[in-house]
């Protein structure tokens, strides 16, 4: 397998300048470019079990671009100012995976509705960095009554070892749709941040993450009758989910989970959500989600509410 995958971090903040007459607006964003080269090998044990090997060779480059919007708060004039630079040095690592899999899940027409599965894996990673990748993940799937499916998963992925978090590495992020949903770096706007910076974007990442989702669905149509079998007439997932996590790592007591005596507590979120299968080709997913750890400020740096529930799109299975 040869691929390259494109990856993006960072944060916003803002900060006042001028003794209070500027406001300076500032996206900070990373670029890690991926370039890999991979092979893999299943050796099956039955019909639900297997035991996976993979091995490769990888190159990681970064790349800065920073972002400014100025304000001048007496005239409302605003000037922006790009810049995009190369960060931090290339890496060449040698990868390597071994995986216990175990899958008897039954796929419906957007998402799992019944089985369970898991992946216990490690993957050491050797070269200009050294550390090891664990990965245990197991989901449960449980149709309490025709056609409803209770739905349940925990996932925990940590990089440990010797350089675990070292910097250049790009950090783990769990704000994504398909780990936990409202939380999406793009949603945020300069007022969920201070001038001390945006603290909610920052618990977003990690060198360790855990996750666990529990949601009950069903086909929409079906239930109502609209149409015959058990999608009715179009293949539309109705879910009520939740979902919560944690992303840490052991720079300092402000980003070690609280469990290890930091002070990192874990997100929360809610919110109901459609999965339509676009005629086999794409699954898409959009979601009106509540995310609990969202607060706004004024300029001042105050809390003054939290964010609104919110619409959410993507393309993904249900987990």
């Amino acid at each position: 397998m040869v691929g390259q995958v494109p990856r993006i971090s960072g944060g916003l903040f803002g900060t006042y300048e001028d003794s209070g007459r500027t406001f300076v607006a500032t996206r900070d964003l990373i670029r890690q470019t991926s370039r890999q080269v991979s092979g893999i090998v299943s050796y099956p044990f039955d019909r639900i079990r297997r035991i996976e090997f993979s091995g490769g060779v990888q190159n990681i480059t970064f790349e800065r671009e920073v972002k400014q919007i100025r304000t001048d708060l007496l005239t409302g004039q605003t000037t922006k100012n790009n810049q995009t630079f190369p960060f931090g040095r290339p890496l060449n690592l040698m990868t390597s995976s071994v995986a216990l899999v175990y899958d008897n899940s039954f796929f419906g027409a957007t998402s799992p509705i019944m089985g369970q599965r898991y992946r216990l894996e490690v993957s050491p990673t050797l070269g200009s960095l050294n550390y090891m990748g664990v990965l245990v993940d197991a989901r449960k799937y449980v149709m309490v009554k025709h056609p409803f499916t209770l739905a349940g998963r925990v996932t925990h992925f940590g990089r440990y070892g010797r350089d675990a978090d070292d910097g250049v590495l790009q950090p783990l992020y769990i704000g994504s749709a398909s780990l936990i949903r409202g939380y999406d770096f793009n949603s945020f706007d300069v007022d969920e941040c201070t001038p001390q910076g945006c603290e909610t974007i920052d618990r977003l990442f990690g060198s360790k993450f855990v996750v666990a989702s529990m949601e009950l669905r069903f086909p929409l149509l079906g239930v109502l009758g609209l149409g015959p079998g058990m999608y009715g007439a179009f293949p539309v997932e109705f879910a009520v989910f939740g979902d919560a996590g944690i992303a840490w790592n052991s720079q300092s007591d402000r980003t070690k989970a609280f469990f290890l005596g930091g002070d990192r507590e874990p997100l929360f979120s809610s919110g109901v959500g459609f999965r339509i299968n676009l005629f086999g080709f794409l699954l898409a997913e959009i979601d009106y989600v509540k995310a609990f750890q969202r607060p706004l400020f004024d300029q001042r740096g105050n809390e003054i509410g939290k964010k609104a529930a919110f619409w959410q799109f993507s393309f993904q299975p249900g987990f």
